[in-house]
């Protein structure tokens, strides 16, 4: 078995130098054909949303187009299990959903992977904020209004998420933990589904990024109550977060960045990483931030790769105190 694991680090020490080598030889400028930047969730969702505006917006920055490609199914990681297992010659990266680096693995013990330190990471964050949106037509218009229906009306308050392990499903653990109220939690396929099923009065509450609940929230149909963000989002001033309440809940927003295997060479992650900080800034992919009420921050791959660990130490010990493994 010792040999067996010394030739495996071996193959993986001698495809890396042949890897780089390949970069560095005749002058070659990274990327000379198209990246394939998988995506782990069904597409319109906002997972694909965000690597559609980045491939576009790096379409400026970098001599070959990045294409989307769906590789759904898993929760993220069927997509996710194939960036790592895959060769790292820089032209299959992953559009991360972290949920699944920093939480599947503890919830799923078969996984190809066991957490972040697993891929190579590149250029990030984007983050989708967790956005707690009520039924208008609900007996409260505030998060405290809420909580007070909640202690007075035990389990009668019902809020549909996106299903079990689901970032929505952990939030609203969070918050029951947090405040001690009895809430009855309704699992969906989905948070589409959820967020219908708030319009249609089956349940009262969800939680979810915003891209299944934007238009309903501007169109007066739902109501936001609070954002799971440490701050408020810039896109809904008027919008409190749940810290400035007094709910000391996790900060449950969902993550995107872009990651690709172990053993990608230096000049790849830079390359990409450098790239990636210019598109962000660029006015098409501004305005889409603006528009999806989302969050960018640059961060460094060691940055970022330390940032993504914290979040798996956090749900390690957080889906063990609500016993979800």
């Amino acid at each position: 078995m010792r040999i067996v694991t010394i030739s495996r680090l071996l193959g993986v020490g001698i495809l890396t130098l042949v890897v780089g080598a390949s970069f560095s030889s005749a002058g070659a400028v990274y990327p000379e054909r198209p990246v394939n930047l998988l995506v782990g969730l069904a597409p319109g969702g906002a997972n694909d949303v965000i690597a559609r505006a980045l491939a576009d917006a790096l379409k400026e920055f970098l001599p070959q187009p990045v294409s989307v490609v769906s590789k759904t199914g898993g929760a993220a990681s069927i997509a996710t299990a194939e960036v790592v297992q895959t060769r790292p010659d820089g032209y299959t990266l992953l559009m991360v959903y972290a949920p699944a680096l920093t939480i599947s693995p503890h919830t799923n013990r078969n996984l190809p992977y066991k957490g972040p330190w697993d891929l190579q990471m590149i250029a990030g964050r984007v983050a989708a904020p967790g956005l707690l949106a009520s039924r208008s037509n609900a007996p409260w218009k505030t998060m405290p209004e809420m909580i007070e229906y909640a202690r007075k009306n035990p389990r009668k308050v019902r809020l549909g998420h996106s299903g079990i392990g689901g970032m929505g499903h952990l939030s609203a653990e969070d918050i029951i933990n947090t405040t001690g109220v009895e809430i009855t939690l309704v699992p969906f396929t989905g948070a589409a589904t959820a967020t219908t099923a708030v319009i249609g009065g089956h349940v009262d509450l969800t939680i979810s990024n915003p891209t299944p609940l934007l238009g309903h929230l501007r169109a007066g149909t739902i109501r936001n109550l609070a954002t799971m963000e440490r701050n408020r989002l810039s896109g809904l001033p008027d919008v409190p977060t749940m810290q400035e309440l007094g709910y000391k809940v996790g900060a449950h927003s969902t993550n995107y960045f872009v990651a690709g295997p172990k053993g990608l060479p230096k000049e790849v992650v830079q390359t990409f990483h450098s790239a990636f900080g210019k598109a962000i800034k660029t006015q098409n992919f501004q305005r889409f931030v603006r528009e999806n009420i989302l969050v960018v921050d640059y961060r460094d791959p060691d940055e970022l790769a330390r940032q993504i660990k914290s979040e798996w130490e956090f749900y390690e010990k957080f889906i063990k105190n609500i016993k979800l493994e």
